[in-house]
C-alpha cells in the first residue's frame, strides 16, 4: 500500500469535492434535457475517478488511525473489561 501525505490527501479531498459538485450539476440537468453522449462519457469518467478518491482516502485515514494508535500506544495498552 502506498502511504500518501496529509498535503496529497487535502488535495483528494478538494478534487473529491469538485467532482461530486459536477456530478449533481450533470444530474440535475439531466432531469431537464438528456445527456448527450459525450456528456455521458464525463459522467462515467468522474464517477470512476470519484472510486478511486474515495478509495485512496478511505486508505490513508486507516494508516493514520493506525499511525495514531501507535504513537500513543493504544495497541500496548491493557484492556480493561468491567464486569457489572
Amino acid at each position: 500500500m502506498d502511504r500518501i501525505s496529509a498535503e496529497r490527501a487535502e488535495e483528494l479531498a478538494s478534487e473529491l469535492s469538485l467532482l461530486s459538485q459536477q456530478q449533481s450539476e450533470a444530474l440535475l440537468m439531466a432531469t431537464y434535457i438528456r445527456m448527450s453522449a459525450e456528456e455521458a462519457k464525463k459522467y462515467d469518467d468522474r464517477r470512476l475517478r470519484i472510486t478511486e478518491i474515495s478509495a485512496i482516502l478511505g486508505r490513508f485515514k486507516a494508516q493514520s488511525i493506525e499511525c495514531t494508535k501507535s504513537a500513543l500506544g493504544f495497541l500496548d495498552l491493557p484492556r480493561k473489561i468491567s464486569r457489572i
